[in-house]
């Protein structure tokens, strides 16, 4: 027989549903906003700076370097809500052989063509050219406005470097991503 009341039993029954009932709430919490959590985990591993082609790039704190599929790419990811449809990324690709442009007129020339033509074949986005000038080079930058949908590219090119700088994502983000890129050292 035991010797605990039948208040105590209850007590303690209810006690241990309570703290399932909490660790389950925790879990789902944890589940839904999994990136914030890992971005501050990466943050605190790695610091608030990557490194790309001898570049460094700070990022704020809800972005993080995820691993590329493909070789010498550079994926810098925003955090966001679990099954958020749409993911806000920085993409560094290296430039093709033959891509890379010797001065910024020749790649502002480009730049201007490319969004020449984007704003007379496009009916529901606005496309401007925008000019970031980070330490090292000038951004020269296609910025396509998706605004119907909320969604952002930009894609930047500048002189003599190996890589193109790609934000694609949510239009909430940009500004992080401006930031992003004026941050290159």
């Amino acid at each position: 027989m035991s010797s605990e009341s039948p208040r105590k039993s209850i007590l303690r029954k209810l006690f241990f549903a309570g703290a399932l009932v909490i660790l389950v709430i925790i879990g789902l919490f944890g589940v839904k906003y999994q990136n914030y959590i890992y971005a501050v985990v990466w943050h605190s591993v790695h610091g608030n700076y990557v490194q790309v082609d001898g570049h460094r790039m700070k990022l704020p704190l809800l972005w993080w370097k995820r691993e590329a599929d493909t070789y010498d790419t550079t994926l810098l990811v925003r955090a966001a809500r679990f099954r958020t449809p749409l993911e806000s990324t920085i993409t560094v690709d290296p430039l093709l052989l033959g891509e890379a442009s010797d001065t910024d007129q020749e790649v502002l020339r480009i730049a201007q063509a490319m969004v020449s033509s984007r704003q007379n074949n496009s009916t529901w986005d606005v496309v401007s050219l925008v000019t970031i000038t980070p330490k090292p080079f000038n951004l020269y930058c296609m910025r396509d406005d998706l605004s119907l949908v909320g969604y952002i590219n930009i894609m930047c090119h500048a002189a003599t470097a190996r890589y193109s700088y790609t934000y694609q994502g949510h239009s909430i983000h940009e500004k992080e991503a401006m930031q992003i890129f004026s941050s290159i050292e």
